[in-house]
């Protein structure tokens, strides 16, 4: 377990530069329901596709995946790998105080922007 909270650590930090990266979709919950039937108690249905799609769209529209795609090239590189070896040995000590300590950092869309706000318990 210890060890997957390290891997977890060290991957979030090197794409995202915190960790845990934290997507609240509550402000894309509208455009999520539309076109989605909704019951009489004013339930609905939201398939996971219809999520997955919508994070995809905007997150590609505001230049993030191109972005993370060109980290994950860097690791095929000797300078992107010897990179990552660098910070795993101070991320591995962050992870262990990280995941103590409940970080509460969340990323919301503000249209096709990453914007960080606070978690609260």
């Amino acid at each position: 377990m210890e060890m997957s909270i390290q891997e977890t650590f060290l991957s979030d930090f090197y794409l995202f530069g915190i960790s845990p990266f934290v997507l609240d979709l509550k402000t894309m919950a509208g455009a999520g329901l539309n076109g989605i039937r909704i019951s009489e108690d004013g339930q609905a249905k939201l398939p996971h596709h219809r999520i997955e799609g919508l994070v995809f769209q905007i997150l590609e529209t505001g230049g993030f995946l191109e972005k993370w795609e060109a980290k994950v090239e860097q690791l095929d590189r000797a300078d992107g790998l010897k990179r990552l070896t660098e910070m795993k040995g101070w991320t591995d000590q962050m992870a262990m105080t990280a995941h103590r300590m409940r970080l509460r950092i969340a990323y919301q869309f503000d249209g096709n922007r990453l914007l960080p706000i606070h978690v609260c318990k």
